[in-house]
């Protein structure tokens, strides 16, 4: 995966592995709410997410990030974030 990033020692990548932590998600599952304080980000390996904000007063969700294979998520201000497929 760092490998697209740039050149790394053996040490950085295995501090890298260190803390790194596999996830797996079903479609439609939750990553994260609206509130959940986040110190997290997460590689997309496989398939993509979403991430909106809810509209009460329209009752509807508004996109407002999409994130596919290959791409970091950073949740700077927690929204929800909601799998589209595995």
């Amino acid at each position: 995966m760092l490998e697209e990033f740039g050149n790394f020692s053996d040490a950085e990548v295995q501090l890298f592995m260190n803390h790194i932590h596999t996830r797996y998600l079903n479609k439609n599952e939750i990553l994260s709410k609206e509130g959940d304080v986040s110190t997290s980000m997460f590689y997309i390996v496989n398939g993509s997410f979403y991430q909106y904000l809810h509209n009460e007063a329209r009752e509807e969700e508004i996109i407002t990030d999409l994130h596919i294979e290959k791409d970091w998520c950073l949740t700077c201000k927690v929204w929800s974030i909601n799998s589209l497929q595995k």
